[in-house]
């Protein structure tokens, strides 16, 4: 089965979701073109076949181990994952109690409408997510400061999340460890060091939105325990561009939203 004829088993999903003109690049060439060229071939003949079954293999054992979570004892799943090299972070990423069920109608009211606080936690699709991630790093501590002052924004406390060099016994504590993606899809596009976009803010003092573009520097995820549960949360630490492509002022640029 050429790549080509697994498209158009899939035609009536993609025009559906993302139109009859961009389906075609989409699933050719931009959602899965990183797994696709990381697949090693004998180039011996029947090429579309070798690659399109480890294409499929590689992208889904993830789920199909996931699959039989509740039927396998926990040391099970933990070896299948580490024999066929995909950790369980695609499955739920820590997925935690406190935390809504994703919609992707408010995502994309969200997104659009700058009104709206952007502010909280939510588990992401699995298929947001590389399948490994990189090992556990320590975060440079002028990013570190970054995270901490997010925390307690986002949180609406000052006093409620300790540095990790010095914590109070009634602190939340923030480590300084990490995990770094080399990319994140959503919405059919594909984010990685390096990316640029556009966000949409409030500009100061006015009801005028405008769209503030960026790039990122890279991605990664940071592990915190609130009330004994395990919450992830997902970041991309980009730096904004100091002014507008018509070279006037960036009326956003000194006030602290690298995060």
């Amino acid at each position: 089965m050429t790549p080509n004829m697994h498209l158009h088993l899939h035609l009536g999903e993609c025009v559906h979701d993302f139109g009859p003109i961009y389906t075609f690049l989409l699933f050719s060439f931009e959602r899965y073109n990183g797994l696709l060229k990381n697949i090693e071939a004998n180039q011996k003949g029947g090429f579309e076949s070798t690659m399109m079954k480890r294409f499929l293999v590689r992208t889904y054992i993830g789920s199909f181990i996931q699959s039989f979570v509740n039927h396998f004892l926990q040391f099970a799943i933990d070896f299948l994952h580490r024999i066929s090299n995909s950790p369980d972070q695609l499955a739920a990423l820590h997925s935690s109690f406190t935390a809504s069920i994703f919609s992707l109608s408010d995502f994309v009211e969200y997104l659009l409408n700058p009104h709206h606080s952007a502010l909280g936690c939510e588990p992401l699709p699995p298929s947001v997510f590389p399948i490994k991630l990189d090992q556990r790093i320590a975060i440079c501590k002028g990013h570190y400061e970054c995270l901490l002052e997010f925390y307690r924004h986002a949180y609406g406390s000052h006093n409620l999340f300790g540095h990790y060099s010095n914590c109070e016994s009634n602190q939340i504590f923030v480590n300084n460890r990490i995990e770094k993606m080399k990319w994140i899809s959503r919405l059919g596009q594909e984010y990685s060091s390096g990316s640029y976009f556009c966000a949409y803010y409030l500009e100061n003092n006015s009801e005028d939105k405008a769209a503030f573009p960026g790039r990122i520097l890279y991605l990664f995820q940071h592990l915190i325990t609130i009330n004994k549960t395990v919450i992830t949360h997902t970041f991309a630490f980009v730096e904004w561009y100091s002014s507008y492509s018509s070279g006037s002022y960036w009326p956003m640029l000194n006030e602290d939203i690298e995060l």
